[in-house]
């Protein structure tokens, strides 16, 4: 009995020392274990974080895009070039309802009134700068529509002037003027004012300036122009060493505060002189004129100007807060006639003003009555303006373009306009014009439909209309 005891505490004692040292083998194993995955997502993680790296690295690497209406850039990841483009298409459908077709004056036409893809190229952080755009619109044989280099001498130090070399469309002569993308009134106010000396953009340039540069409480701008070419066809080469002198100056005085009242407060004035003499080639040329597209009329027009010194004037005011702006556009155009031809007017000085008063409002968005923008999809603008531009050739002389006889005359246009913006950089609307003069031209009383061909009369005061639509798209 004795042995079969101690048989069985042997027996357990052995299995307990087994199992004591089973125990701590099995732990060692199970730390070992804990320990070559801890090792192993170390490496993980470890990879990760290279991966990560290489990512991170790669993506700082790779051009970055950006977009806002009117200009799609691609810009290297360290600035060192840019790539940007831009595209305007505006189409006009204009409708003479008191018209005769016959004299073009139609309804129902589609005219391309901007059909304009731009292209700019930078590099060094945009230090320097190449632009191009190419003007296909209604009417025009594909030709530039600007071109220019620009050093942006201000990315060096914010003090320092923008130095441009440039061909047809530098800066816009005006400071204050509707915007034709995003604006309720459709035309400049200096386009019923029809000037050789800045009409067109036909000229080369060297500017040099400051653009929209803050100071104080707001913002000035300041630039200036030596033109060559200017009044002459586009891409001729000057007959004359007298070239053209332009200045801008504007301010915005309050944009930097936050007082609704006066930050939209917006002044400037663009000023432009020059001088020719007889032997010039260059025609000289003031006219009072209709800015519809088709159908579009000269009730005066100084077509043979010629030697003399000329300057022109362009002030401008514009305000305004919330959902209404106002604004005036002016332009005064004088040339001192000092021609020997007999055929210049007599040697009397021509000269001629225009102005505007403009209002806009947005009536409604999503947001309510009286709330919106041309940023804010579904806005609705409404504009109403009065312009008037006036012209005087001289006692004497006769500047009506066919059938009266007039040396001074007015042209008045009253417009509304109505737009829905469908979303930013996208809007259709209509606009109606409403036109006047005093002493109509005989030739064009029966095309405007002021009377009857056949009973014209000088002298005539003639009223007519034209209710246009149109789709403007800018990306």
């Amino acid at each position: 009995m004795k042995k079969k005891v101690f048989s069985i505490m042997g027996l357990s004692f052995l299995l307990a020392a087994f199992a004591l040292g089973v125990v701590p083998a099995q732990a060692q194993n199970v730390d070992q274990k804990i320990q070559a995955l801890e090792q192993e997502l170390s490496a993980l993680k470890s990879d990760q974080m290279e991966l990560k790296k290489e990512a991170t690295a790669a993506a700082a690497a790779m051009p970055t895009f950006s977009y806002r209406t009117g200009l799609l850039g691609i810009t290297a990841a360290d600035k060192s070039w840019q790539l940007s483009t831009s595209f305007e298409y505006h189409a006009h459908m204009y409708n003479h309802i008191d018209g005769d077709d016959a004299s073009g004056l139609t309804t129902g036409d589609i005219f391309m009134r901007r059909n304009r893809p731009f292209l700019y190229y930078c590099w060094d952080n945009c230090l320097y700068e190449i632009g191009w755009g190419l003007d296909v619109d209604d009417g025009d044989i594909a030709s530039s529509q600007t071109s220019r280099f620009v050093f942006n001498l201000d990315q060096i130090n914010p003090w320092l002037p923008k130095i441009e070399v440039s061909d047809k469309g530098n800066e816009a002569v005006s400071y204050v003027q509707r915007s034709s993308g995003s604006g309720a009134v459709m035309e400049l106010t200096r386009d019923m004012l029809s000037d050789s000396g800045y009409d067109t953009l036909s000229h080369a340039a060297i500017g040099i300036g400051w653009l929209n540069k803050k100071i104080g409480s707001g913002d000035f701008l300041l630039w200036t122009e030596y033109r060559v070419g200017a009044g002459f066809n586009q891409n001729t080469n000057s007959d004359t060493d007298r070239k053209q002198f332009f200045l801008k100056v504007g301010t915005r005085p309050f944009s930097q505060i936050k007082n609704k009242w006066l930050r939209g407060l917006k002044v400037g004035l663009g000023f432009i002189t020059e001088s020719k003499d007889d032997n010039s080639s260059g025609t000289r040329r003031l006219a009072l004129r209709t800015d519809d597209r088709i159908g579009r009329i000269r009730t005066m027009d100084a077509n043979n100007i010629r030697g003399g010194d000329y300057y022109a004037l362009f002030p401008g005011l514009e305000w305004g807060v919330g959902p209404y702006t106002f604004r005036t556009e002016m332009a005064r155009s004088k040339y001192n006639n000092e021609s020997t031809s007999a055929v210049a007017f007599n040697g009397h000085d021509v000269d001629g003003f225009a102005w505007s008063l403009q209002n806009e409002l947005f009536l409604w968005s999503p947001k309510g009555f009286l709330t919106g923008s041309s940023r804010t999809p579904n806005s609705l603008l409404f504009g109403w303006s009065f312009k008037r531009s006036d012209m005087d050739c001289g006692s004497g002389s006769d500047c009506t373009p066919g059938g009266s006889t007039s040396s001074s005359g007015h042209l008045i246009k009253r417009e509304l306009d109505l737009w829905y913006f469908l979303r930013p950089g996208l809007s259709v609307g209509m606009w109606w014009n409403w036109w006047s003069t005093a002493n109509m031209p005989t030739t064009l009383q029966g095309d405007v439909g002021c009377t009857s061909f056949g009973s014209e009369r000088v002298g005539k005061n003639c009223d007519w209309h034209s209710v246009n639509a149109g789709l403007r798209a800018n990306f």
